[in-house]
C-alpha cells in the first residue's frame, strides 16, 4: 500500500520532519501524503524518497500507477522475442 511505504519512508530516514527536510517540505505536507491525499505521495518526490532510503522503498511501492513493475530482462527477451544480441528474432508475440 502507498501509505505503508511512505510510512516505511519515515522511519528509515528518522521520521517524518526528516524526511521533509530531505524532500524540501513542510513536516504538515509529508502529513497530509500520509493521511488525505488519494494518491499518496507527488511523482516528482518520488525518486528522491527512493534514493533517500537507498532503495529500500522503491519508486514501484510509492506510486505504482507511474512506476510499473519491473521485468527483468530474461522475461523481456522472451516476451518480445528478443536475442542476445538485442535484434528482435520476427515473428509475431
Amino acid at each position: 500500500m502507498v501509505n505503508e511505504s511512505l510510512r516505511r519512508a519515515c522511519e528509515i530516514v528518522g521520521g517524518q520532519t526528516a524526511l521533509a527536510d530531505i524532500l524540501g517540505v513542510r513536516q504538515s505536507t509529508l502529513n497530509y501524503w500520509l493521511t488525505g491525499a488519494k494518491r499518496g505521495v507527488p511523482g516528482h518526490y518520488v525518486l528522491p524518497i527512493e534514493a533517500a532510503t537507498y532503495g529500500a522503498v522503491s519508486r514501484h511501492q510509492l506510486r505504482p500507477d507511474i512506476y510499473p513493475e519491473r521485468i527483468n530482462r530474461r522475461t523481456a527477451r522472451k516476451a518480445y522475442r528478443i536475442g542476445p544480441s538485442g535484434a528482435r528474432d520476427g515473428g509475431a508475440l
